[in-house]
Order: C-alpha cells, then sequence, then structure tokens
C-alpha cells in the first residue's frame, strides 16, 4: 500500500474502484488552482470483486475504509467509479424538442424497450449529443442498482458523501485532457491495464469516438489483441493510425506493457500524468507522485467532476 496524507478539510475525493486495486485522490480546489492534499492506493484480495459486482463486502469496505482512514477523507464528498465493462452504453435517438427533464422521463418509462431482457433494476443517465453536433442523439449509460448500491453502501459506511457515480472510462478522458490540454484537436489514444484485461480508448476534440476491450493473458495476446484493436479503430472510424498511447494502471503492469508496444508495435508509449500541473502540500513527496501516476489517473479525472450540492 502507498498513502501520504495531509490536513482534514472537506474537499474533493474521487475513488476509483479496479478489479484488483482501489485508489483515493483528495484534492482541495479553488478557483484559482488545485492542490493535492493526499492519495493512496490498496490492493485487493482476489475475488473480492468479479465481473464489476462487489463479492465480499467486508474485504471491499475494509479497503476503502483503510484509504478513507490513510488520507484523513472522512466526511468528505466523493465520485466513485465504475468500471466500464459493468455498465450498458446505448446510443439512442431522442426528439430534439424534448428538454432534460422530458428526456429523463422517456428514458425511465421506456427502460424495458432500450434494454430488453434484462430483469433486474437498472439506474440510468444520459449525455445528449455525445457522438455528434446532433441533438437527437443520445448515449443512454445504465448499470444495475443493485451493483451500485454496494459500492455507495460500502463507501458511506467507510464515511465518505458519495455525490457522483461514474464511469471510468469518462475520468481517464477528463485527467487526460487535463494533462494534455494543447492537445483538443488532436487524436488521442489510451490503454487503461488491469491484471487480465484493458481497454482501448480513443478521443478527438473532447469527445470518445471508440473503446474496445482487449484480454491479456500473456505477452503475445497484449500485443496480438492491441493490434487488431487498432485495425478495428481505422476501419470503424475511418481515421488513420495512431501513433502514440497513453498508458494508465498499476505501474507494474504498464512498465512491461509500455515496453512490449514500443518493441512489438513500434508505437511511442508514455505513462500517463495528470499531475504538472496540479500543486501539492509540502508532505506530498513529488519523486512518488510523478513515478505512482498512472494509478490515480482514474481518480483524479473524478475530482473534475462537477458535484451536484445537496
Amino acid at each position: 500500500m502507498k498513502s501520504f496524507f495531509r490536513n482534514n478539510q472537506a474537499m474533493r475525493v474521487g475513488l476509483a474502484l479496479r478489479q484488483d486495486q482501489f485508489s483515493l485522490i483528495k484534492l482541495k480546489q479553488t478557483a484559482e488552482k488545485r492542490s493535492l492534499e493526499s492519495f493512496a492506493s490498496i490492493d485487493l484480495p482476489a475475488g473480492s470483486i468479479v465481473d464489476g459486482k462487489v463479492n465480499h463486502h467486508t474485504q471491499v469496505l475494509h479497503a476503502i475504509k483503510k484509504l478513507v482512514d490513510i488520507t484523513e477523507s472522512h466526511n468528505c464528498v466523493a465520485a466513485i467509479s465504475l468500471q466500464a465493462s459493468s455498465v450498458i452504453n446505448k446510443r439512442i435517438t431522442l426528439p430534439s424538442y424534448l428538454n432534460e427533464l422530458e428526456c429523463e422521463t422517456e428514458l425511465t418509462t421506456n427502460l424495458a424497450y432500450y434494454f430488453p431482457g434484462i430483469q433486474e433494476e437498472l439506474s440510468v443517465d444520459f449525455v445528449r449529443g455525445e457522438y455528434d453536433a446532433s441533438e437527437n442523439t443520445a448515449l443512454l449509460i445504465a448499470a444495475r442498482t443493485e451493483q451500485i448500491n454496494a459500492y455507495i453502501f460500502a463507501a458511506e459506511q467507510a464515511e465518505l458523501k458519495i455525490r457522483v457515480v461514474d464511469v471510468d472510462l469518462y475520468a481517464i478522458a477528463r485527467a487526460i485532457y487535463f494533462a494534455n490540454r494543447f492537445a483538443t484537436s488532436q487524436r488521442i489514444a489510451i490503454l487503461d491495464i488491469d491484471t487480465n484485461t484493458a481497454q482501448l480508448i480513443v478521443l478527438l476534440a473532447k469527445k470518445i469516438i471508440f473503446t474496445h476491450q482487449v484480454m491479456i493473458h500473456s505477452d503475445d495476446a497484449l500485443a496480438q489483441q492491441l493490434k487488431r484493436a487498432l485495425q478495428l479503430f481505422s476501419t470503424a472510424t475511418e481515421q488513420s493510425s495512431i501513433e502514440k498511447i497513453f498508458l494508465t494502471g498499476k505501474v507494474d503492469l504498464i512498465t512491461h506493457a509500455k515496453q512490449l508496444i514500443e518493441e512489438e508495435l513500434l508505437l511511442e508509449a508514455e505513462l500517463a500524468n495528470p499531475f504538472n500541473y496540479v500543486e501539492s502540500e509540502p508532505a506530498i513527496s513529488r519523486d512518488v507522485l510523478q513515478r505512482t501516476a498512472p494509478e490515480f489517473l482514474t481518480a483524479f479525472g473524478l475530482t473534475l467532476r462537477s458535484y451536484p450540492r445537496w
């Protein structure tokens, strides 16, 4: 476990929930600057989370509580993330004359139509105009309510005040654009690596234009699967090939992947770091922060969300 902590003020907390690791960022944000107050990560026992669902509630609660204690984040407002593999995304068409409230009513009333065959209760959100400039299109995002409630219950038992539930790939995109603020018109590729899976995310003009899950069983499998994913991206989007990839996830995994991608695929790979434009408390080691930055990208992206006030 890695931890670095400072004082106990009310500030924004981002808690990234991965299958094998939880990471937490505590950030103080003012109109003038963002200042990192504390950060910590903890590995989970195998089987704590299976297919995005909480399998051992006690182990999950213990891990979150440990992070909250170490970073002194008690009673802070927080955002948590679900892994993209555990949510359902669907592109739909909505009449342009509907306002936000009417769109929400339309979606909740017709969930069975949009998600046929799913019997469990779903929690739903949507973003209009996600795929193009037309307000007639919307990205519908759904997750099983029982799954979300399990994470919220554990986090609130650990003394966090959950205000936002986000999807990890959106938090990653937010953090990447923060770290590369002058690249908004460029195509950006990210490979977020977990123990057995990775997700390729491609961004353009602050929008996610492509995602693809990559299974990792061996070094050869990673290289081959990523090569196929990049070919699929070029075919599906009619975009030119990717030349550079930002890597996020556990440092020990992505350091090895970096070498593999550069040697096998002849692509430039860079460890993602969102902290170059963020101040930090004197007690925090900048060397350690820079070295472990890719592990905290999702959590940092969560702190960039707008939080509802209630």
